[in-house]
Parts: C-alpha cells; structure tokens; sequence
C-alpha cells in the first residue's frame, strides 16, 4: 500500500487543496442559504387557515401581487424575517419563520392586524395580551 507523504517533491499542492477545499465550502454554504430563503418565502405565502386560501394569494386578491424577500437571522437554527410587499398596498408584513419547523409569527403591528383578518380564530387580541404579559 501506497503512502501519501508530503515532503519537498509535493508541498505545493496543499495550498491548491486547501482552496478548493474552502471554495466549496463557501458554495456549500451559499446553496443551504438559498434553499432557505425560498423555503421561509414558501412557508408564509402556502400557510392555509381552514377553509381558507393559501395566504399569499388571500393578500394578493386584497391588495395585488406580493414582492417578498428573507434575510437569514441565525443559519445555524434555521431563523429567518421574511418580508412581503403588496404591489397596491405601502405596507410592508413582516414575519420571524423557522424553517424546520414550517413556523412563523407576525413581527409587526400591520402583519398581526392582517393575520387576524385571516384567521381569526388563531391570531386573537388575547395573544398579543399574553405576549406582551411579562413577569
């Protein structure tokens, strides 16, 4: 069996291996990044309360054609804000979603007024009291 030495013959392929070690890498971690900023735009605008449409189309029929975008919080737990912009509407809705767990929750005033008008039956004036009820 061979043995892979290096010595003064080959010293100068380690820094060649090394960069491409570390340029894929990076590309490794570019592709996750991605994956999860389309993933956490997925979760907010394919949501569905019962009986209801998905909530990326519900706003767009109020209020016109969503831009949204997402800015990467934590890679590590997979934490993201995702931001949506009605064509017709200067609001800006925004959400904190944890990708593994297909979770979200509203972060701003507007966001929360929206999300009970979508579902009331989840998103009630009584859990932004107990949100805000620290002891």
């Amino acid at each position: 069996m061979a043995r892979f030495h290096i010595g003064r013959d080959n010293w100068f392929l380690v820094i060649p291996a090394a960069i491409l070690g570390l340029a894929t890498l990076y590309t490794v971690n570019r592709m996750y990044r991605a994956g999860d900023i389309r993933r956490s735009i997925e979760v907010v605008t394919t949501f569905e309360a019962a009986g209801r449409p998905p909530l990326g189309a519900f706003i767009a029929a109020d209020e016109g054609d969503l831009t949204c975008t997402a800015e990467v919080l934590s890679s590590f737990y997979g934490t993201l804000d995702v931001h949506c912009v009605p064509r017709n509407a200067g609001i800006n809705y925004r959400w904190r979603v944890h990708v593994g767990q297909r979770a979200f929750a509203p972060i701003n005033g507007g966001t929360k007024a929206l999300m009970r008008r979508y579902a009331p039956e989840i998103f009630t004036e009584d859990s932004d009291a107990e949100e805000n009820d620290v002891r």
